[in-house]
């Protein structure tokens, strides 16, 4: 795992209860990790630099916000149907905060993406037709 340890996860799970989901296999960990990235980052790129920001050591509201997404991944990747409730409300609550960050409505001291100089806007209308006959 890039971003993520052992022993953070184990503020959020039992050894037991992740030897449970990933059956052993630790490639589930960086897939699970790799997913709940990409999926961080299509919300977090629409304010802040992402290259900047998912940099190790990862910032600590984005490491708890990684591995409550990566927990449900997993979770929901043995029993969709079956995910445990509180697996959900933290997922729900990562989302959230997700939203707000790219809304605006949480401004934490991140690296915030610059413009890009030249980019083309074009404005206006088009050619006007005459319909005279």
């Amino acid at each position: 795992m890039n971003f993520i340890s052992n022993d953070d996860l184990k503020l959020f799970i039992t050894d037991g209860d992740l030897q449970t989901l990933t059956g052993g296999d630790t490639t589930l960990l960086d897939k699970a990790e790799n997913l709940a990235v990409e999926e961080m980052k299509s919300y977090v790129a629409v304010r802040y630099d992402t290259d900047a920001l998912f940099v190790n050591p990862l910032r600590e509201p984005l490491k708890s916000i990684l591995m409550d997404i990566m927990l449900w991944h997993l979770h929901a990747n043995i029993s969709p149907d079956h995910i445990p409730e509180l697996r959900k409300e933290r997922y729900d609550a990562a989302m959230k905060w997700l939203e707000k960050l790219a809304g605006g409505e949480i401004n934490p001291d991140f690296p915030v993406k610059e413009d890009k100089e030249g980019t083309p806007l074009r404005y206006g209308s088009g050619k006007k037709f005459n319909h005279y006959y």
